[in-house]
This record gives C-alpha cells, structure tokens and sequence, in this order.
C-alpha cells in the first residue's frame, strides 16, 4: 500500500508542476505588455521564456509518453507563446532572404565618449577609415563631444568626409553634455 501511496502523491505533484510551469511560461507571453517599472519578477519570467518553452516541451513529452491527457496542459502554454515562437524561430525560406543584389541600409552606432577625450587626426581617421571598409552609409556617435582646440570640429567633419550630411546639435545654454552626432551619406 505504502508505494501506491507514494506513486500517487508523485503523481499529483507532477500534475501541479505541470499547471505552475505552464501558467508561469502563459504568463511570460504577456510580459511585454508590462511595463518593468509595475513588476520586479516579470521580467525575469521574460528573459527565461525560452527556457520554459523548452521545458514545456519536455513535460508534453513525459506525459505523451505515459499516455495521459496531462499533456495538453504545456502544450496549450506552447501554444499561447506563438507570437514569441514567430519572432526567435524562423525557418529559412528563399522569401524572407535578401539578395546579394538588393540595397541594403547599413548603419553603426558607437558610443564614442568622447573618444576619451583625445580627439585627434590619427583616431578620428582611423575610424572613419575602419567604417568605410565596412561600408556604413550612416554612422551615429553618442557622447560625441566637440572635439579639442588642436582638433576642433570642422577637422572632424573632414575626417568623415564620406558622410557629406551630417547632424551635430549643440548644447543649451549653461550646459556642456556629451551631445549626439549623426553623419550620413544620405541627405537628412
């Protein structure tokens, strides 16, 4: 009697492991409807959808295995996370592919703070050269700064002459922030 026992309490607690894990992974579907400001745990429950996915995965297997009904509880949370599911798996396929002849819009982002402080020609050009090997049509710094009184920004400017467009704002009044720049080979 006492295995019996021991086999159905196992049982049951499988079936309530089973509902938490797929409630839980349920609820991380919605997560990014919630802002992380109202929630200290769900986003963490967002960042381990794939990992509950792949548990839920799991439990339909154990109980499809044991031929019981109980696997349609995580294959119902599976399910559920469609939306997630479409946007991390995609299946290769000659549609969604970009040939090698179409325009392609590349574009890098450094945060350049400044370059720490020292701007010269030999940094300032080294870069620019290493973004035209890479062929990037806009390049966007944050924390640019305005260059040094040795290397003021009009040298800069120069330097990226393959971006004639450029966007360099300036400071309000009063303030010295590290502003953004934006230099382009498009018109903006």
């Amino acid at each position: 009697m006492g295995r019996k026992a021991v086999s159905k309490f196992a049982y049951c607690n499988m079936i309530v492991f089973t509902f938490i894990v797929a409630v839980i992974t349920l609820v991380g579907a919605y997560v990014q409807n919630v802002s992380p400001d109202q929630s200290g745990i769900l986003p963490f429950i967002g960042l381990s959808l794939s990992f509950l996915l792949v548990f839920n995965l799991i439990l339909v297997l154990y109980w499809a295995l044991r031929l019981r009904v109980w696997f349609v509880v995580p294959l119902l949370a599976i399910v559920g996370n469609y939306q997630y599911i479409g946007r991390i798996f995609r299946p290769f396929s000659s549609d969604t592919a970009i040939s090698p002849t179409e325009n392609v819009l590349k574009v890098a982002t450094f945060n350049a703070d400044s370059f720490g402080k020292e701007w010269t020609a030999c940094v300032t050009k080294d870069y620019a050269r290493f973004m035209d090997a890479k062929a990037v049509d806009i390049l966007c710094f944050q924390e640019f700064g305005k260059g040094s009184e040795s290397y003021p920004l009009d040298s800069i400017c120069k330097a990226f002459k393959k971006w004639p467009y450029h966007v360099i704002p300036s400071s309000p009044r009063g303030k010295n922030y590290l502003q953004l720049a934006v230099f382009s080979k498009y018109p903006i």
